[in-house]
C-alpha cells in the first residue's frame, strides 16, 4: 500500500504546479519572458500527468513506486521553477509602474532567464519521459473517484469531542488506590513508583490524564507535573519540564532554555523539596537505569507519600528502585469496543434514523477487527462519521482493515486514505518533522501549511479558515487530540503510533534529523523538508545544505539556545528555494543582507533572538507571508520599505514592541493582507495618513490607533468594514500643548467617522477632547461590547452609555470634568472601575450583577450603588458619606427580581473615606480591610459575622473599632495598625478559629493584657502567627503566656520592651519553630527557662545586648546554640562602623 500513500502525496504536487502554470500564464508574462510554446507544452504534461494519476492502481512494484518518487521530485522542480518566474515577474511589473515606462532587461536578467530556460528545458523532458514511463502502470478502472467524492466534501456535523474515554473507570479506580493511600491519617509512606504498562494504542496516556485531574489525586498532592519522555531519555529536559511546568507563562523563555544542568536540577530540588508531589513521566521506555539515578536522587527529596506514575510500553519500568508491581492495561473487550466506536460514529445527527440499524451491522464487524484497541476503534469512528451506508460496507469489507497483535498501521493507513483530500494529507504528513510529544499549535501549523502551499484558497474564503478546517477534520478523526479537556485552547498533541506512520507516509522528502549520523541515510537530494533536533546546529547545517540545496523547509523545534556560526552564511547562500526558515531561540545578532536571496521565502521566524535591527533586503522577499519576531527585546524599529512585503498577513512583534517603536514605516495601507496591525500612529504626511488603513480589511485582534488630532478624512479608514477586529483603541496624545489639537467639534467629527464594525468587543478611548460621544456609543450600536475603557476624556461632562446587553468591564479613568453618569440599567455588568473623577456626583442606582466595584479619588461622590458585588474597594472619596443596603424589587422586561446589596459580598477594602458613617447593617464579606475611616463607629454585628475570615483595622481614631470586633470561629487572620490611644488590648470574644495576629504601629501600646483581658489569649486556641511590630512603648508580653499553638513569633522594633516575661513565656511553646526578632534595643537577654526544642529557625537581628548575651557561654549562648538554623547579626550601622 505504500504506492497508494506516495500517490496521494505526487497528486497535489502536480496539481499545485499546474495551477501556478495555469494563473502565471498571461499575455503579459509571455511579454517578459518569451517562452510561451515551452509553457502550453509543459502545462500540457502535467495535465496528462495529472489525469494518468487517477487513473493509477495500488500496484505492489519497487518500480512504480520509484517512478513516483521521480515524479514528485520533478513536480517540486517545476513548482520551484514557476515561483521563481511569478517572483522576478511581480517585481518587473513594479519597477515597470513606478517608472511608468517600459524596461530593458538588464544583464542580470538576461542571465536569468536563461539559465530558467535551460531548467524549463529540462523540466519538460524529464516529466515528458515520466510520463511516457507510467504508462505501464496505468490500469483504467471505471470512475476511479466516485466512491471517494462524498469524502471530498464532508458532513457538517458538528464539532466533536476528542478526548473520550470509555470503560476506563475500573482501570482509573484501582490505579489511584495505588497512589492514595486508603487511611485517612497514613502520610502515604516513601516514593513509589507506579507503572502502567500496555502496547501502543490502548490509551495509556489518556488513562494517566483522567488519574492526573482527578478531584482526589487534586487534592491529595500539593505539586503536581507532568513530563513526556518518549524516545530519547534526557535527564536535563526532564529538569528543564518540571521547572516550566511551575512557572507562569510570562516567565518562560530564554531564563530556562540558557539553565546548565545543575542550575535545572537545584530549581527541581527546591520545587520538591518536603512537598507531597506526584510526577507523571509519560512514555518512559528508552532508558537505562545509570542515566534515571539523578532523577531518583531529586524526587527522593519529595514529602513523604509522593508518587511517579509512569506510562511504558516495556515492563521492565518495574525494575526501577522503589516500583510497584506494573499495572497491566489490557485491550477493550467487544462491549467497550462497541460503546467508544458508538459515542464517536454515532454523533447525535450524523445518520437517519432509519439507516441506524444497518450501519450497527457493519460497525460491529468493523470494531470487532480492530481487536480492542482504544486508538483503532476512535480513528473508525473517526472516519465513518458522516459516511454513507455503502461507506460502511466498502470499509468493512476492506483487507486492509484488520488490527494483528499490536500492528496498528493498516487502520491508520486506511483512515489516513480516506481523509477528505490529498491537501489533507500533506498537511498530516509535513507533521512528522517535530518530535515525539510535541506540543502543536493549531494556529502556528496553519501558517507552516499555508507557505508551503499545501492550503489553496478558493473564493474569497481566508486561508486561515481553510486550514483550521483541515486541521478540525484531522482532529476528528483522531490524528491530533486536544491537550485540555472539554475546552480547545489551541493546543494539541499526536499519539506516538499516529506519529511514526506520519514518518512513514512523509518519507522521502520530510526528514527529521537528531544528530550528525543520521544524516546520512535520511538526507539526500529528494529531501525537502527537513527539521532538526540536536542541540549542536552548525555542523548538522552545513551536511544538510551539502546533501540537499533545494530544501524548502528548515525547522529546529526542540527549544535549545542555538549557535548558527557558519551555517547561517550557507543557508542564506545557498537555499534559493526555502519556503520555512527558523531561526528563533538562535544567537543570531544580526541578519545579512543576503537574506535577499531567498526569494521565495513565505515563513521566517526570527523570535527570541538579539537581532537588533533588520536589514532592508529583507522588504525584497515579495513572498513573505509570515515574520516572527516575538521575544526580540532590542529590535525597536522596522525596516522603512516594509510596504512592499505585500504578501506579508502575520507580522508577530510583542505588545511592548509598539510602545517601545517611536516611529512606523510608511504606507503600511500597502499591506492589504495583513492580519495584525497592533498600532498605527497617525501622521500628516503621505503614507501615514488614516487612509492608509482603508484596504486592510483582514486586520484582526486589537488596533490601537494613536496621535488622533493628526486625523483627516477619518472616515476613509472604513473601520467600520473591518469585521475581524475585536478590539479598538482611539487614543489622542495628552499633551496638551501640542499644535496640533483639534477643536471639540473636530475630535467628534474623527471618533464619528472611526466607527467600528457593530460586532466589536472591546473598545478604549484615550484623551478624547470632545464634549460628547459619537451616536453609535449611545444608541445600542455596538451590542456585542463586552468591555469599555474611557480613560482622560477631560471635557465630557455627561455620560450615556446606551443599551449594551453584552456589557461585563466598564472602566472610567481620569474623566476630570464628568459629573453625571445618567440612569441606565447595565444587566451584564460584571466589573466596574471608577478612577480620578473628581467632579462625578450623580451615577447609575442600580447594578444587578455587578461582581467587582472600585470606586477610586472621586472626591465629589457621596453614594455607593447598589448592587450585589463580591469585591468592593472604595479608596481616597473624601465625601462618601452613604453606603445604603436596600433590599430592593425591580422590574426587567417584565421580570420581577428581589436585590440584597450587601449578602454577596466577599471582600471589603474602604480607604480614606473619612465622612463614611456605617456600612450595610447585613454586611458579612469574607474579608474586610477598614483605614482612615474617621465617621465610621461600628463593625457587622455578631450574627453576620459567621463568614468572617480576614479583618484588617488601620488608622483609625481611638479604640472603639478595634473593642468591637465580633466573637467568630471563622476568623482565622486578624491586623490591627495605627490606632491612637490605644494601651493595652481590648477585652475581645473568644476567636477560636483565629491563626495570625498583627499588632502594627500602635505608638501608644504599652501591654498586650491587663487585670481585665488576662485571659484574652486563652481564647486564641488556633493561634500559630503573632507579630508585633513597631510599638515603642510596649515593656513585656503577657505574664500569664502565650498560647501554646504558637508556631511563629515575630518581634520587631519595640524600643521599650525589656524582657519576654515569665521564665517559661517561650519554654511553653512546644509548636513553635520560628522566632524572629529585630530592633528591641532595651531587650536584655532570652528568657530564663530558654527556648522550645522545637525551634528550628532563630533571628535575632539590631538588639545589641541580647545579641552580647547570646555569644557568651555564662549567658544566653547554651540557649541557641542547639538550634541548627540561627541568624544572630548586629544592626547595620553597628557592622558598617
Amino acid at each position: 500500500m505504500a504506492e497508494t500513500v506516495i500517490t496521494t502525496l505526487v497528486s497535489p504536487a502536480v496539481s499545485i504546479a499546474l495551477e501556478k502554470l495555469s494563473s502565471l500564464a498571461t499575455a503579459e508574462f509571455f511579454a517578459f519572458i518569451h517562452v510561451k510554446d515551452d509553457i502550453k507544452k509543459l502545462e500540457s504534461t502535467l495535465t496528462d500527468i495529472q489525469q494518468l494519476l487517477t487513473q493509477l492502481n495500488s500496484s505492489n512494484s519497487t518500480g512504480m513506486k520509484n517512478w513516483l518518487v521521480k515524479l514528485q521530485v520533478v513536480a517540486y522542480d517545476a513548482e520551484d521553477l514557476i515561483d521563481c518566474w511569478a517572483t522576478e515577474y511581480h517585481q518587473w511589473k513594479i519597477k515597470k509602474q513606478v517608472r511608468k515606462l517600459h524596461l530593458p532587461f538588464n544583464t542580470s536578467n538576461f542571465l536569468f532567464q536563461q539559465r530558467q530556460l535551460r531548467k524549463l528545458k529540462e523540466i519538460k523532458a524529464e516529466i515528458s519521459e515520466l510520463l511516457q514511463n507510467g504508462q505501464c502502470y496505468k490500469t483504467i478502472i471505471g470512475n476511479p473517484t466516485s466512491r471517494s467524492q462524498s469524502s471530498l466534501q464532508p458532513q457538517q456535523t458538528g464539532s466533536l469531542s476528542n478526548n473520550l474515554v470509555v470503560s476506563r473507570e475500573e482501570d482509573k479506580k484501582k490505579i489511584i488506590e495505588l497512589l492514595i493511600p486508603d487511611e485517612e491519617a497514613s502520610d502515604g509512606g516513601d516514593l513509589s513508583f507506579v507503572p502502567i504498562v500496555g502496547m501502543g494504542g490502548l490509551g495509556k496516556t489518556t488513562l494517566a490524564q483522567l488519574i492526573y485531574h482527578d478531584e482526589k489525586v487534586e487534592n491529595y498532592f500539593k505539586i503536581k507535573t507532568w513530563v513526556c519522555v518518549t524516545n530519547h531519555f534526557d535527564m536535563k529536559s526532564i529538569f528543564r519540564e518540571i521547572v516550566v511546568s511551575h512557572m507562569s507563562e510570562k516567565n518562560i523563555g530564554h531564563d530556562v532554555n540558557n539553565l546548565s544542568y545543575a542550575q535545572l536540577q537545584t530549581r527541581v530540588q527546591d520545587i520538591l523539596t518536603r512537598k507531597r508531589f506526584i510526577l507523571v513521566l509519560d512514555d518512559l521506555w528508552n532508558y537505562n537505569h545509570v542515566e534515571l539515578q539523578p532523577l531518583l536522587d531529586v524526587l527522593n527529596l519529595g514529602g513523604r507519600g509522593s508518587k511517579v506514575l509512569v506510562t511504558s510500553r516495556i515492563s521492565d519500568v518495574a525494575n526501577i528502585k522503589g516500583s510497584k508491581a506494573p499495572y497491566y492495561l489490557q485491550c477493550l473487550d467487544d462491549n467497550e469496543s462497541w460503546s467508544l466506536f458508538a459515542e464517536i460514529a454515532f454523533k447525535e445527527g450524523s445518520f437517519a434514523h432509519s439507516d441506524v440499524e444497518e450501519l450497527k451491522v457493519y460497525g460491529k464487524e468493523i470494531v470487532r477487527k480492530c481487536s480492542g484497541l482504544p486508538l483503532a476503534v476512535k480513528q473508525m469512528g473517526g472516519l465513518l462519521r458522516g459516511k454513507t451506508v455503502d461507506e460502511w460496507k466498502h470499509i468493512m469489507r476492506s483487507e486492509a482493515l484488520e488490527v494483528k497483535e499490536d500492528k496498528i498501521q493498516p487502520v491508520l493507513r486506511l483512515s489516513y486514505n480516506h481523509l477528505p483530500s490529498p491537501d489533507h494529507k500533506q498537511c498530516f504528513a509535513f507533521c512528522s518533522l517535530f518530535p515525539k510529544a510535541h506540543v502543536y499549535e493549531k494556529n502556528e501549523l496553519v501558517k507552516l501549511w499555508m507557505a508551503e502551499a499545501f492550503i489553496r484558497p478558493h473564493n474569497r474564503q481566508r486561508t486561515e479558515d481553510i486550514g483550521r478546517a483541515y486541521f478540525k477534520e484531522l482532529s476528528d478523526r483522531f490524528f491530533f487530540e486536544s491537550l485540555t479537556q472539554g475546552k480547545d485552547d489551541g493546543k494539541y498533541k499526536m499519539h506516538d503510533l499516529i506519529h511514526d506512520f506520519a514518518q512513514t507516509v512523509s518519507s522521502p522528502f520530510c526528514c527529521q534529523v537528531t544528530d550528525t549520523k543520521s544524516l546520512e541515510p535520511r538526507v539526500d537530494e529528494k529531501s525537502r523538508h527537513v527539521s532538526l533536533l540536536s542541540k549542536d546546529v552548525e555542523q548538522p547545517t552545513i551536511e544538510i545544505i551539502s546533501r540537499s540545496n533545494k530544501l524548502r523547509t528548515l525547522l529546529f523545534p526542540v527549544q535549545h539556545l542555538r549557535t548558527f556560526g557558519k551555517a547561517q552564511y550557507e543557508i542564506f547562500d545557498s537555499l534559493t528555494y526555502m519556503r520555512v526558515l527558523d531561526l528563533s531561540s538562535s544567537t543570531l545578532l544580526k541578519l545579512p543582507d543576503s537574506i535577499e536571496k531567498l526569494k521565495l521565502l513565505h515563513y521566517l521566524d526570527l523570535s527570541k533572538t538579539e537581532i537588533k535591527k533588520l536589514p532592508e533586503s529583507v522588504c525584497k522577499l515579495y513572498n513573505l507571508e509570515t515574520l516572527k519576531l516575538l521575544g526580540c527585546p532590542w529590535l525597536l524599529s522596522l525596516p522603512k520599505k516594509l510596504k512592499n512585503l505585500v504578501k506579508l498577513r502575520h507580522l508577530e512583534l510583542d505588545e511592548m514592541f509598539w510602545y517601545k517603536a517611536s516611529a512606523f514605516p510608511q504606507g503600511m495601507g500597502c499591506l492589504t493582507s495583513l492580519h495584525n496591525l497592533h498600532k498605527f500612529q497617525v501622521g500628516r504626511d503621505t503614507g501615514y495618513k488614516l487612509e492608509e488603513l482603508k484596504k486592510m480589511e483582514y486586520l484582526t485582534g486589537t488596533l490601537h490607533i494613536s496621535k488622533l488630532e493628526n486625523s483627516e478624512n477619518a472616515v476613509e479608514a472604513n473601520l467600520k468594514g473591518k469585521e475581524m477586529i475585536q478590539k479598538v483603541v482611539y487614543e489622542w496624545s495628552s499633551n496638551t500643548s501640542d499644535v496640533n489639537l483639534q477643536d471639540e467639534a473636530a475630535a467628534k467629527q474623527v471618533l464619528e467617522d472611526l466607527q467600528p464594525y457593530s460586532r466589536l468587543k472591546e473598545l478604549q478611548i484615550c484623551h478624547y477632547r470632545g464634549t460628547d460621544f459619537p451616536n453609535w456609543m449611545k444608541h445600542g450600536q455596538l451590542r456585542n461590547l463586552v468591555n469599555i475603557s474611557l480613560n482622560g476624556c477631560t471635557r465630557i461632562k455627561i455620560l450615556t452609555l446606551g443599551e449594551l446587553p453584552n456589557l461585563v468591564e466598564l472602566g472610567l479613568k481620569n474623566m476630570l470634568e464628568l459629573e453625571e453618569w445618567q440612569e441606565e440599567v447595565l444587566e451584564s455588568l460584571s466589573t466596574l472601575k471608577i478612577s480620578n473623577c473628581p467632579k462625578l456626583m450623580k451615577m447609575p442606582r442600580l447594578f444587578p450583577n455587578l461582581r467587582v466595584l472600585k470606586i477610586t479619588k472621586c472626591a465629589s461622590l457621596e453614594t455607593v450603588p447598589f448592587s450585589r458585588a463580591m469585591f468592593v474597594k472604595l479608596v481616597d472619596n473624601p465625601v462618601l458619606k452613604h453606603w445604603p443596603e436596600v433590599t430592593l424589587v425591580y422590574v426587567v422586561q417584565g421580570v420581577t427580581r428581589h436585590l440584597n446589596s450587601s449578602l454577596s459580598l466577599l471582600e471589603v477594602n474602604i480607604i480614606n473615606c473619612p465622612e463614611l458613617r456605617s456600612l450595610p447593617r447585613n454586611l458579612c464579606p469574607q474579608k474586610l480591610e477598614l483605614s482612615g475611616c474617621m465617621s465610621l463607629r461600628a463593625l457587622p454585628d455578631q450574627r453576620c459575622s459567621g463568614r468572617l475570615q480576614v479583618l484588617a483595622l488601620d488608622a483609625c481614631p481611638d479604640e472603639t473599632l478595634v473593642s468591637m470586633i465580633p466573637g467568630t470561629g471563622s476568623l482565622y487572620s486578624l491586623a490591627v495598625s495605627n490606632i491612637s490611644n490605644f494601651i493595652c488590648l481590648p477585652k475581645w470574644p473568644s476567636l477560636p478559629g483565629l491563626k495570625a495576629l498583627y499588632i502594627s504601629n500602635c505608638g501608644d501600646l504599652e501591654h498586650l493584657t491587663n487585670q481585665e483581658n488576662r485571659t484574652l489569649f486563652n481564647g486564641f486556641t488556633s493561634l500559630q502567627l503573632l507579630s508585633i511590630q513597631k510599638c515603642p512603648k510596649l515593656v513585656t508580653l503577657p505574664v500569664e503566656g502565650l498560647p501554646i499553638s504558637l508556631q511563629v513569633l515575630i518581634i520587631s522594633s519595640c524600643a521599650s520592651l525589656e524582657s519576654f516575661g515569665a521564665p517559661d513565656v517561650l519554654k511553653n511553646l512546644t509548636s513553635l519553630h520560628d522566632l524572629y526578632i529585630e530592633d528591641c534595643q532595651a531587650l536584655q537577654s532570652l528568657p530564663g527557662d530558654g527556648l522550645p526544642t522545637s525551634l528550628q529557625h532563630l533571628s535575632i537581628q539590631s538588639c545589641p545586648s541580647l545579641i552580647e548575651q547570646c555569644e557568651k557561654e555564662d549567658g544566653d549562648l547554651p540557649k541557641v546554640e542547639g538550634i541548627a538554623d540561627r541568624e544572630i547579626k548586629p544592626s547595620t550601622k553597628r557592622t558598617s562602623s
